[in-house]
């Protein structure tokens, strides 16, 4: 009797590409730090103290909000493209015993190829 060395991986709880936690406390902390020591700054400014830097500090703080605003578009597209990636991986487990071509994969794999690119392109622009 011939031995298979091929495994079907078990079907996991949660998604291997299911997002941490972790990271977006991470995030939220930066911009929670960055938003306090801004309203800090703008609150250290007097009426005729400083107030070259009002115009600064408002830009700068409207520039954190776009970011935050920009993190969060993207943190919901990179959600979409992560349960879709799950999607993909369980039809594939399931797929198991039969084969499929390599167009049927890249018909598949293209979209969320795609996907993944136009994220990354929208996070490149924050730069």
């Amino acid at each position: 009797m011939p031995h298979s060395t091929h495994q079907t991986p078990p079907a996991p709880r949660r998604g291997p590409f299911t997002a941490s936690r972790g990271g977006k406390a991470a995030r939220a902390a930066s911009l929670t730090a960055l938003k306090l020591a801004l309203a800090q700054l703008q609150s250290r400014l007097g009426p005729a103290r400083h107030a070259d830097l009002r115009l600064p500090l408002a830009q700068l703080a409207h520039q954190c909000a776009d970011i935050e605003h920009a993190l969060a578009q993207q943190q919901r597209a990179l959600a979409v493209s992560c349960a879709s990636l799950q999607s993909l991986l369980d039809l594939l487990r399931l797929a198991d015993s039969t084969p499929l071509s390599s167009r049927q994969l890249f018909s598949l794999l293209y979209p969320l190829h795609q996907h993944f690119a136009q994220c990354q392109r929208q996070l490149e622009a924050l730069r």
